[in-house]
């Protein structure tokens, strides 16, 4: 379904509970990122999204990318915010 619909954040809770059991914090990561992008005026995920980026060992690589996407989309007040968590 998650393939069909990107959109379905019900699945990609399945998901995020299924990687976090198996210790795959990166992949964690890319999850949450996908849902804030999903409602980026909720900030239901950023905690965890800041959490999952430390603990998958990638901080650095993670705010790195959100840096750029940053340059890209100077107006993302989103993207502030998630740099601001990871720094």
């Amino acid at each position: 379904e998650i393939k069909r619909r990107p959109d379905f954040v019900d699945g990609l809770k399945t998901l995020v509970s299924m990687y976090q059991t198996l210790g795959n914090y990166s992949r964690v990561t890319e999850l949450y990122y996908q849902m804030i992008m999903l409602n980026p005026g909720s900030k239901e995920y950023y905690a965890a999204f800041a959490a999952s980026a430390k603990a998958s060992g990638k901080r650095a690589e993670t705010l790195a990318a959100l840096q750029q996407f940053k340059v890209a989309n100077p107006n993302a007040q989103v993207l502030d915010e998630l740099i601001a968590l990871l720094k």
